[in-house]
């Protein structure tokens, strides 16, 4: 992972178990020759119904009722959702694009109330230091 210089979007939840954000950054700090690193966490929200999950599988979808049980022991909701849509997937087509730093938007709740926003973590490429130069003209010729 240290020797990776490829740029990183990393993406995480506030509710997820398996992989919380202490381990998301934990990742990123790792990661010390990326040539950026964008950390993502979504934060829940529950200000609408449903209420917005970011658990590890909170987009899982489920129809075996072991699988339902696990997926809601671990904060899902096994559909898909605003966090799919808006976040994983919308992260991917950015670095497919080219973009490594997405602004990702869950929008508005159905009475105009924005959805709790995610916590962004950037860090950039670290630039050279440039070498000064002597001053040519302050040189005393030979």
């Amino acid at each position: 992972m240290a020797a990776n210089s490829a740029p990183v979007i990393l993406l995480g939840g506030d509710q997820d178990k398996l992989a919380p954000p202490t381990e998301t950054r934990a990742l990123a700090t790792a990661m010390v020759s990326a040539a950026s690193v964008a950390t993502y966490i979504a934060l829940a929200d529950d200000h609408g119904v449903p209420a917005f999950r970011t658990g590890h599988l909170a987009t899982v979808r489920a129809d075996s009722g072991a699988l339902r049980w696990m997926g809601q022991a671990l904060g899902g909701n096994q559909a898909q959702d605003t966090l799919q849509s808006r976040f994983y997937h919308a992260a991917l087509d950015a670095m497919l694009a080219g973009d490594f730093t997405p602004a990702l938007d869950f929008g508005n709740w159905s009475d105009g109330v924005a959805v709790t926003p995610p916590l962004v973590e950037m860090r950039g490429p670290d630039k050279p230091r440039r070498r000064k130069r002597a001053n040519a003209s302050k040189r005393k010729p030979r």
